[in-house]
């Protein structure tokens, strides 16, 4: 199991040797909450293959993550610092394990490299960095964690350039702040020209992807080019903003 793509809030892609999955939060009010997986097919087509029903912890679910290498999904509760973990091979339930020091989590990416798991809290301008260890399901914080984020105010989603070592950051504005994981200096500020809430980035393509939520003025899925600085943009729906991006790096699709 290789991981492909992670969103920042309800998607993530993985792939085996023989097929690729997407993961969703299919609705964050439910009690329990559904976890589903779809099969991704030749051109994208998805078809269902699971669901597993999660508890319902603080505010509910928002966040995916996956940690490819113990096929743990890694989900996140607004108003809560519990991590719910389900086996992304057989749906099924591995426990918990708590994030110290959080209490609001919002984005949540594993780094492979690194083992390390970076979560957010909701609005807050800081990352918390921590070891993971699958064997115990025990996450303990990095020294100096958690990591203050200059430029930033408040951060939502997140996403995770595992081959630049970069992390990227929805600040609830028109603004992308990027840090680098090594010692979480700002690398870049990214101007863009709708509210930025979710967000990806393909690495492979040179693209970031990002989605307004709830902000009111940005109903669109937006990308912005890293090369050319220029943005294109398609409306999802005319009342509805873009909570969860997962990219596909071989075909470049975005779901």
């Amino acid at each position: 199991l290789v991981i492909l793509a992670a969103c920042i809030l309800i998607t993530a892609v993985t792939e085996t040797a023989t097929a690729k999955s997407l993961y969703i939060i299919a609705d964050i009010n439910g009690d329990p909450t559904p976890i589903r997986a779809y099969n991704i097919g030749a051109g994208g087509i998805l078809s269902f293959q699971a669901e597993y029903g999660i508890p319902n912890y603080g505010w509910g679910a928002v966040g995916l993550a996956i940690d490819s290498d113990s096929k743990n999904l890694f989900v996140t509760y607004e108003g809560s610092n519990v991590i719910q973990l389900i086996n992304a091979t057989t749906m099924t339930d591995t426990g918990t394990t708590t994030a110290p020091g959080a209490s609001n989590l919002a984005g949540i990416v594993y780094d492979h490299d690194k083992e390390l798991l970076y979560c957010v809290d909701r609005g807050l301008p800081r990352v918390y960095v921590y070891n993971w260890e699958a064997s115990t399901a025990t996450l303990t914080q990095v020294p100096g964690s958690p990591f203050n984020l200059t430029g930033t105010t408040t951060v939502y989603g997140i996403a995770l350039d595992e081959i630049k070592d970069l992390l990227y950051v929805a600040d609830y504005s028109t603004t992308i702040n990027v840090y680098r994981t090594s010692d979480w200096s700002s690398w870049e500020t990214i101007s863009v020209n709708r509210t930025v809430i979710s967000i990806a980035v393909d690495t492979e393509r040179g693209f970031v992807y990002y989605g307004g939520g709830f902000a009111e003025d940005n109903y669109y899925l937006n990308q912005y080019n890293l090369n050319t600085y220029m943005e294109k943009e398609v409306q999802v729906a005319p009342d509805a903003g873009v909570m969860g991006i997962g990219i596909d790096p071989d075909t470049g699709l975005i779901y």
